[in-house]
C-alpha cells in the first residue's frame, strides 16, 4: 500500500463522526485488503443534503461493482472525498439502521450492509456514544404545526404570542430542524408578507434598510447595494446554492442554528439539553478556535459576518408593539452560552429589519470565504474587510467562533495607519490571532485566518481597487 493511499485512508477514517471506536475499527478492518486489491472512498449526497461515506474494501478502484460498507457521516458534505465515480452508489443507511447496527454490536456482532464483523472489545468512551433524549412517539409522528399568514405586524405579534409559535421566513433551516426533531413548533407564523418585509430601502444619505424577509438572492443581485455595501452582496452570493438563496431570508440567515454534527445528529451536547461539548475531545475539524464554550460550534451565516463589518443594527419588535434596536455585535452575545439559540431574541419577538448606517457605505470592502468545495458549503474561515470613506477599518472573521468575530480594534487602527511592510503584516496577523485556542483537529483554521488577514490588510493599507 502506497504512502499516499495510506494517508488518504487514515484521513478519511478520521473524518468520521463519533459513532464510536467500534465503527471506526470496522472501517479500518474492512480495508485490510487494500495492499493487494486497492481502497477507495467517495462522497454521495442524499436528497436532503446528508452525506454518506462509502468504504470500498478489497476492490480495485476501477471496479464498476463493489461490496460497500456505508455509514452515515456527521461530516459536512464538503469534508468527504470524491473518487471512483463509476462505482455503484452505496445504499444510504438510515438512523434506524444505525440503531440496529449498534444493537448488533452489543450482541457480539455488528452488521453493516451484507457483511458481518467481530465485535471490537476495546473500551469505548461512553460520552462519545451517549445520545440526546430520544423523541417521543408523538414527535416521531408526522409533525404538522399550524400555519398562519398574518397581514399586519399587530396580527403577526399576536400569533407569535401563542404557545409554541415561531416565525417562518424561507424555512431553509427551520424546516430542517423540525425534521431532525430539534424544533417542535406548534404554530408557524409566515412573516414574509408583512408590510415592508421584502423591501430594500436605500436612503439619500447612503444608509439602507433591509426588510427581514428580503431574500438572499435579491441582496446578491441588487446593483445599488453592490455599489454601497459590496461586502454584503459578495457574502450573499456565496451562500449555499441558487435554490437556497432564492428561498432564504436575511433575518433567517442571522438566526439559523449551528451545523455542528453532534447537535444536528442528536449526540448529547450543550445545545440539545446535555452538559458540555463532545467536540472538545471528538471530531472538531470545523469547530471554533475562539471562545471558551461551553458550545464550540461556529455560526454558519455569511451575511452575518459582512453585516458585522458594516456595523449593522437589528430592528426587533415584540409584545404590545415594543421596539428595540440591537447592534449586530450584541445580537450574538452569549451565543455559546445559550442552549436555546444563538441570537438575542426573546419569545414572541420578531426581527423587522436590518439597518446599515450611512458611514459604512462605500470605501473599500470585500468578503472572502474559504471552503472545501467551490460552492454549496459553509465557511472553514471567512473574512469581511472594510475601510470606510473616513478611513476607519473593520475586520471580522467567520467560521472561527460562535458568532462573527471582530478583531481587536488596535489591530484595525494599525491597518488604518497604512505603510505596512511584510514584517508588519506578519506581526499584525499574529497579534490578531493571539487569543486563538484551536482544538485538537482544527489548528489549520488559524493558519487560514492568518493568510486571509495578511491579504486583506495589505489590500486595505495599500488602497488597491
Amino acid at each position: 500500500m502506497s504512502t499516499n493511499v495510506r494517508r488518504f485512508r487514515d484521513d478519511t477514517v478520521n473524518q468520521l463522526s463519533p459513532i464510536g471506536a467500534n465503527t471506526r475499527k470496522l472501517l479500518i478492518e474492512s480495508a485490510s485488503g487494500e495492499s493487494r486489491a486497492g481502497f477507495g472512498v467517495r462522497r454521495v449526497l442524499s436528497g436532503d443534503g446528508a452525506g454518506s461515506v462509502a468504504v470500498l474494501a478489497a476492490t480495485p478502484l476501477s471496479a464498476t461493482r463493489s461490496s460497500a460498507v456505508s455509514v452515515p457521516s456527521r461530516a459536512a458534505p464538503s469534508a468527504l472525498a470524491r473518487t471512483d465515480r463509476e462505482s455503484q452508489p452505496p445504499t444510504r443507511i438510515t438512523s434506524d439502521a444505525v440503531a440496529r447496527q449498534r444493537a448488533g454490536a452489543d450482541a457480539g456482532l455488528q452488521t453493516m450492509g451484507n457483511r458481518k464483523f467481530t465485535k471490537n472489545t476495546s473500551p469505548v468512551p461512553t460520552h462519545k456514544l451517549r445520545l440526546a433524549p430520544a423523541p417521543t412517539s408523538t414527535q416521531l409522528a408526522t409533525h404538522m404545526p399550524r400555519y398562519v399568514r398574518p397581514d399586519s405586524r399587530t396580527s403577526a405579534l399576536a400569533a407569535l404570542a401563542e404557545h409554541g409559535a415561531v416565525a417562518l421566513g424561507g424555512g431553509t433551516d427551520l424546516l430542517v430542524t423540525i425534521k431532525e426533531h430539534l424544533a417542535h413548533p406548534e404554530q408557524l407564523v409566515d412573516v414574509r408578507h408583512l408590510p415592508g418585509a421584502r423591501e430594500v430601502t436605500l436612503r439619500d444619505d447612503g444608509s439602507a434598510r433591509l426588510g427581514a424577509a428580503v431574500r438572499i438572492a435579491d441582496i446578491a443581485a441588487h446593483p445599488e447595494l453592490q455599489g454601497r455595501f459590496a461586502a454584503l452582496t459578495q457574502a450573499a452570493r456565496l451562500v449555499g446554492t441558487p435554490a437556497l438563496r432564492s428561498m432564504g431570508t436575511i433575518a433567517g440567515s442571522l438566526v439559523q442554528r449551528p451545523r455542528c454534527w453532534y447537535f444536528r445528529r442528536g449526540i448529547a451536547c450543550f445545545k440539545n439539553g446535555a452538559d458540555g461539548c463532545p467536540a472538545i475531545i471528538g471530531e472538531n475539524q470545523y469547530h471554533a478556535v475562539f471562545g471558551d464554550g461551553p458550545c464550540h460550534a461556529v455560526h454558519p451565516s455569511d451575511p452575518a459576518v459582512a453585516l458585522s463589518a458594516l456595523e449593522a443594527t437589528v430592528e426587533i419588535v415584540g409584545h404590545a408593539n415594543t421596539h428595540r434596536s440591537v447592534a449586530i455585535g450584541q445580537f450574538f452575545d452569549g451565543a455559546a452560552q445559550n442552549p436555546l439559540g444563538e441570537a438575542a431574541l426573546a419569545a414572541g419577538e420578531l426581527i423587522e429589519a436590518i439597518e446599515i448606517p450611512a458611514r459604512s457605505a462605500g470605501g473599500r470592502q470585500r468578503y472572502v470565504k474559504l471552503m472545501q468545495r467551490g460552492a454549496w458549503d459553509f465557511a472553514l474561515v471567512s473574512l469581511a474587510a472594510a475601510r470606510r470613506t473616513d478611513g476607519e477599518v473593520r475586520l471580522v472573521l467567520g467560521g472561527v467562533a460562535a458568532a462573527p468575530f471582530r478583531l481587536n480594534q488596535s489591530v484595525e487602527e494599525d491597518v488604518q495607519s497604512g505603510g505596512l511592510d511584510e514584517d508588519s503584516l506578519d506581526a499584525l496577523a499574529e497579534r490578531a490571532l493571539y487569543d486563538a485556542r484551536p482544538l485538537s483537529k482544527n489548528g489549520y483554521k488559524v493558519k487560514q485566518a492568518r493568510s486571509l488577514l495578511r491579504d486583506a490588510m495589505r489590500w486595505l493599507a495599500a488602497g488597491d481597487p
